[in-house]
């Protein structure tokens, strides 16, 4: 009987080899779209909005206590992942706080935030079940050096064990304690795709307006 963690790690193995060949098509479609019709990249799952760009937070925003993100999905707040309909485009705003900071609530108050970089990720989830429906994920993001998060949620063998993101990096002197803004989707939602800039436009609503340099909106 093939265990939980080695029935991940075969279909790691094979997502990313499927996510490869998809990268490299996109890529391939963009250079020849945009020699061919001027399309432009904004277009391709592939851009991350630059450095530059600033997200504009039109509302105050809470954070429950012991949690770091408030998630926003079509336009809508929601306090947790578990509000959120996972098979459908979400973003997060990400707070880092420790100590007592953490165990109370934390509001996220309107305003300007620079994007200082921005990447593409995979969340990868390790699943191992304990009883019944209930699992353990450590969900790690490949391209950060932060430790492992664990929780506890409902969980069937068909549920995605990855989720395609896109990072921001975000700053404000005023509120220095908000680091990030991610918008995700589960990699088994969609064809094997990040999102395109006008899904995380549209998934914010009018949460959060994203604003990109102006020499890059009109860029080939």
């Amino acid at each position: 009987m093939i265990n939980p963690i080695q029935k991940l790690a075969e279909s790691r193995n094979n997502r990313q080899r499927r996510f490869a060949t998809v990268v490299l098509g996109a890529a391939a479609i963009v250079v020849s779209g945009c020699a061919a019709t001027n399309v432009s990249p904004l277009d391709s799952p592939l851009y991350s909005p630059p450095a530059g760009s600033v997200v504009a937070l039109n509302k105050d925003l809470e954070i429950r206590k012991e949690r770091s993100r408030v998630y926003i999905q079509d336009g809508r707040i929601f306090g947790s992942i578990k509000d959120v309909e996972v098979y459908a485009p979400w973003c997060a705003i990400e707070a880092h706080r420790g100590g007592a900071e953490f165990a109370r609530p934390f509001t996220v108050k309107s305003g300007a935030f620079d994007v200082v970089r921005s990447w593409k990720g995979i969340d990868y989830a390790a699943v191992h079940e304990i009883s019944g429906p209930l699992t353990v994920a450590a969900k790690v993001d490949k391209d950060s050096n932060r430790s492992p998060r664990v929780w506890v949620s409902p969980i069937d063998e068909d549920r995605p064990m990855e989720t395609l993101a896109t990072y921001m990096q975000i700053s404000s002197i005023d509120q220095p304690a908000v680091k990030t803004l991610v918008c995700g989707v589960f990699a088994d939602s969609v064809v094997y795709n990040h999102l395109r800039l006008s899904q995380i436009q549209s998934t914010l609503g009018d949460v959060i307006s994203l604003s990109l340099p102006s020499s890059k909106q009109g860029a080939n």
